[in-house]
């Protein structure tokens, strides 16, 4: 247009192209985004009236110019929402008719009105379409900003609750760690870190090549490879807890390991969890237990065997007419007998004197009844009706003196944890190459707490303490050690103030025998 003769290059046209130039300008040095909106709306209205000026000279010539006044026009409309729509359509108006400032006229056909008012349409339809979809746009970005704002809430209460989960993690006194489907570790704590690096083992990254220290029961034998809780874990496996030895030979500690899967919602595996507890004190406060034990039996054992050797000496030596202390003696004989008994029922069950079960063909039933009969006197002083249900003779085999202690101590028991007037019935039967032994009274019972306890060593309920029955709360740990070296197993059921019954089911004949 400047190259052309004039009236192209007329005044209005320079100072239209001037002032775009300043607007292009200025849109790349001034910070509008800065400013107030309405300070902002100046730089496309600015560009409307650039356009405008250029129009009035060159439409005849160069009628594509109006199109410029598209760009400020969709500015105004994306911008300034409808307030920039309305001001946006009156300037493509104002560009439309600009012509007619110069040589006002009417069109005179309806084909020149139709070409008149169609541009002004199109124009028109475009900054309404634009309008639409600038407030679809607007809608759209609300929504993502909440949905955004909501997704960084929710990152941040994860990020939160993952803090809170490794603090946890780390404040419990347990190695715990956690492996995805593809064996890779997606949690720890610091106490699994210190047990891994105590084995010579690390939970993340490769193997450094250090030996590692992982042994069985006896501390000296490695566990087999792939045979360990962590890779039976991967594997997919649930393991129960076993106890291991972590460390090298002059530094180890016990540890009892196991490991549960964890599953989606679906069923898919998700991954597992290993936890482990350091029990070396819990061992070594077993140990020193057992071998109290085992010494204090036997310190008290020999001088118990003197004692009642030398009592026998005394019974021989007196006076059968001497009616004064004959039944003193007998006293002390009875009680030094009950002494030894406990003592015996210690080494038992330290396991320091429990002798290997030697099985061989008892009659079961004959013995039962001898040992019922032993104890009729004790259940007639107490006021208990003690009753044996063996009417065919059961023949087995077992080890005779170990049976009989089993009977003893369940029949004791009852006699001793039934009140006056109470019931007490011991049933054996045969059925299935096995025979079972049932003694049931109606004592004091027992809770679901106390069943749970009831077969470990030295525990005793609260009512027996509290009414000071007499015991050291062995014979049922002593009489499942006893059933289970016979293949057998026991079991008791009671019911607080209603009595309690344990049955023991052993096989005829022992797989060993």
């Amino acid at each position: 247009m400047l190259g052309s003769p004039a009236p192209h290059a007329s005044a209005t046209t320079v100072v239209g192209l001037a002032l775009m130039a300043v607007v292009t300008f200025a849109c790349g040095v001034v910070p509008w985004t800065a400013l107030a909106r309405r300070w902002q709306a100046l730089m496309p209205l600015t560009s409307m009236v650039a356009v405008a000026l250029m129009e009035i000279d060159t439409v005849e010539v160069m009628p594509s110019v109006v199109l410029l006044g598209l760009f400020p026009a969709l500015w105004l409309v994306f911008e300034f929402g409808r307030t920039g729509t309305a001001l946006a359509v009156f300037s493509v108006a104002a560009l439309q008719y600009v012509d007619y400032l110069r040589d006002p006229y009417l069109p005179a056909t309806s084909v020149a009105w139709a070409q008149a008012v169609m541009p002004l349409m199109v124009a028109v339809s475009l900054c309404l379409g634009a309008q639409h979809v600038t407030e679809r746009l607007r809608e759209k970005g609300k929504v993502m900003a909440e949905q955004a704002a909501l997704l960084e809430s929710t990152l941040e209460l994860a990020h939160d609750r993952l803090l809170l989960v490794q603090a946890i993690l780390d404040s419990v006194d347990a190695a715990i760690v956690g492996y995805d489907e593809d064996g890779e570790v997606i949690l720890e704590n610091s106490s699994a870190h210190a047990l891994a690096a105590r084995a010579g083992a690390r939970l993340t990254g490769p193997w450094d090549g250090r030996p590692l220290h992982f042994y069985c029961d006896d501390r000296a034998t490695p566990v087999p490879e792939g045979q360990g809780v962590l890779s039976r874990a991967k594997a997919g496996e649930d393991v129960p807890s076993q106890t291991y030895w972590l460390g090298p030979p002059e530094d180890q500690v016990a540890v009892t390991l196991s490991a549960r899967q964890m599953h989606r919602r679906n069923g898919d595996r998700l991954g597992a969890v290993v936890v482990g507890w350091d029990v070396t004190a819990s061992l070594e406060a077993v140990r020193v237990r057992e071998e109290f034990l085992t010494t204090v039996s036997h310190e008290l054992r020999t001088p118990l065997t003197a004692i009642m050797g030398y009592q026998e000496l005394i019974t021989d030596e007196l006076d059968p007419q001497d009616h004064r202390i004959g039944p003193m003696l007998a006293i002390a004989q009875r009680n030094a007998g009950v002494l030894l008994s406990r003592v015996s029922q210690l080494l038992q069950v330290s396991g320091a004197d429990g002798p290997p079960i030697q099985p061989r063909p008892v009659d079961v039933a004959a013995l039962v009844r001898d040992v019922v009969a032993r104890h009729q006197g004790s259940a007639s002083d107490a006021g208990i009706a003690l009753t044996a249900e063996v009417h065919t003779p059961v023949t087995a085999h077992l080890d005779p003196d170990a049976w009989q202690q089993v009977v003893d101590h369940l029949v004791s028991n009852a006699i001793k944890y039934t009140p006056a007037d109470g019931e007490i019935e011991v049933a054996l039967e045969c059925w299935d190459d096995a025979l079972t032994l049932r003694v049931v009274d109606t004592g004091i019972g027992m809770s679901r707490a106390e069943q749970e306890r009831a077969f470990e060593p030295f525990y005793r309920t609260t009512t027996a303490r509290d009414r000071a029955i007499q015991g050291l709360g062995v014979g049922l740990s002593i009489t499942r050690q006893i059933v289970e070296a016979h293949g057998g197993a026991v079991t008791l059921a009671s019911l607080p103030d209603r009595g309690t019954g344990v049955t023991v089911r052993v096989p005829l004949r022992p797989s060993s025998v």
